[in-house]
C-alpha cells in the first residue's frame, strides 16, 4: 500500500499544532524540581562526606600502626621503649663536623627505623640539629625534613597540621602523641621523674650525671597489666604538638604526649590539651603497646582512660615520690575492650 500523501496545508496545520503543544516548565514545576534536587543532595552529600571521613580515619589508623611498628623495632633493638625525652643523643655539627650530645624527643629516635637514615642527626646535614651551647642557638632549617615527613606524621582529618607549611624557625607538627602517663615530678638521686608503672614513654634524661632513670620494656608490661590493654599512641589536635623537638630547652612533655592525673577533670578528657582528640566522629584512633588498633569512644570514663595508660596500675606511684597513686588508679580492675568502645 502506498503511503498517504497529505496536502501542503494539512502539513502546515499539523506543524503549527505541534509547536503550540510544546509548552515550557511552569515556575511551580521548576521550583518542585529544584526542591527535589536539593533533597537528594542533602541525602547524598552527608553519605559521601561520611565515606570520605571513614577513609581518612582508616588512613590515620594505618599511619599509627606503622609508627607502632617503628617503636616496636626500637624496643627490640634497645630492650626498652624510647623516652619522651632522651639525652644524650649523638648529633653532629654540620658546620664543624664535630659530634656533640643532643637532647631530643621520641620521633627523631624513630628516623632510622622509619628508613630515614638521611635525616638522622649523627649522619646528615640536611636536618641541621642546632647546638645548645651556642648563644643564641642558630635558627634550625628543618624545611626539607618537615615536608618529607609531614604526610607520614599527620592525620588526614587534622587539616591544620597536614596542610601546615613550616616557615623558617618554626617547628614541624604531628598529629600523633605518646603515653607519658602522669606529668613528671622532680627527679632526685634515688627517684626518677616518673615511674614505669605509670607510663610507657618516660623521661630518659638524667637530672644530673649518674641520676636514676626508669626504663620501660615490653617484658615489664607483659607481666603486669598486659600489652594489649596499655595505651601506646593516640591522636591530638593540639596545635602545639611537634615532632622535631629541637627547642634549646628540649621537648615539653605536654606537647609530645598525653597524660593523666589522679583527680578526674571536671569535663570530658577529649579536647583538653595533652589529652586525646581528633576530628573523627565519636572518638579517637589509639594503638596499644601490643600493636592492636582500636577506636576509643569520646564517652569513655576518665577512670578507664587512666587505667589504660598505666602499665602496672596496682603499683602506680606519684611522680617524684614513693607514695602510692590515688585509689582510682591503684584499684584497677581487669580491662576489657568494651570498656573503651
Amino acid at each position: 500500500m502506498s503511503p498517504t500523501v497529505f496536502p501542503a496545508e494539512t502539513a502546515r496545520r499539523r506543524a503549527r499544532t505541534c509547536l503550540h503543544s510544546r509548552s515550557g516548565f511552569t515556575l511551580t514545576e521548576l521550583l518542585v524540581v529544584i526542591a527535589i534536587l536539593a533533597i537528594l543532595a542533602g541525602l547524598i552529600l552527608p553519605a559521601v562526606n561520611a565515606a570520605r571521613e571513614t577513609a581518612r580515619r582508616t588512613e590515620c589508623a594505618n599511619k599509627m600502626h606503622q609508627l607502632a611498628l617503628h617503636i616496636e623495632a626500637f624496643e627490640n633493638a634497645n630492650n626498652r621503649f624510647p623516652g619522651w625525652i632522651e639525652y644524650p643523643v649523638k648529633a653532629i655539627d654540620v658546620d664543624s663536623g664535630n659530634r656533640f650530645p643532643w637532647r631530643t624527643g621520641w620521633i627523631p629516635q624513630m628516623l632510622t627505623y622509619m628508613g630515614r637514615q638521611d635525616l638522622v642527626a649523627e649522619n646528615a646535614g640536611s636536618l641541621n640539629w642546632s647546638r645548645v651551647d651556642l648563644t643564641p642557638p642558630p635558627v634550625l632549617p628543618v624545611g626539607d625534613a618537615a615536608v618529607s615527613l609531614n604526610d607520614q606524621l599527620c592525620c588526614p582529618s587534622d587539616a591544620f597540621k597536614i596542610n601546615h607549611e613550616v616557615a623558617s624557625g618554626e617547628e614541624p607538627l604531628t598529629s600523633y602523641v605518646i603515653n607519658c602517663g602522669r606529668g613528671d615530678g622532680v627527679a632526685r638521686v634515688e627517684l626518677p621523674a616518673d615511674w614505669r608503672s605509670n607510663a610507657v614513654f618516660l623521661n630518659m634524661e638524667p637530672a644530673f650525671p649518674g641520676a636514676y632513670v626508669e626504663r620501660q620494656t615490653k617484658a615489664n608490661i607483659t607481666k603486669n597489666d598486659g600489652l594489649n590493654t596499655t595505651l601506646l599512641l593516640s591522636e591530638s589536635l593540639d596545635p602545639a604538638v611537634t615532632w622535631s623537638q629541637l627547642l634549646p630547652s628540649g621537648p615539653v612533655e605536654t606537647t609530645t604526649g598525653f597524660i593523666f592525673r589522679d583527680v578526674p577533670f571536671p569535663t570530658s578528657v577529649f579536647g583538653l590539651p595533652a589529652h586525646p582528640s581528633s576530628n573523627h566522629i565519636g572518638g579517637v584512633n589509639v594503638v596499644f603497646a601490643g600493636g592492636n588498633l582500636s577506636f576509643m569512644s569520646t564517652k569513655v570514663s576518665y577512670q578507664i582512660y587512666a587505667w589504660m595508660m598505666t602499665p602496672n596500675g596496682a603499683l602506680a606511684k606519684e611522680p617524684g615520690s614513693t607514695s602510692a597513686s590515688d585509689p582510682m588508679i591503684v584499684n584497677q580492675v581487669k580491662l576489657t575492650e568494651d570498656m573503651w568502645k
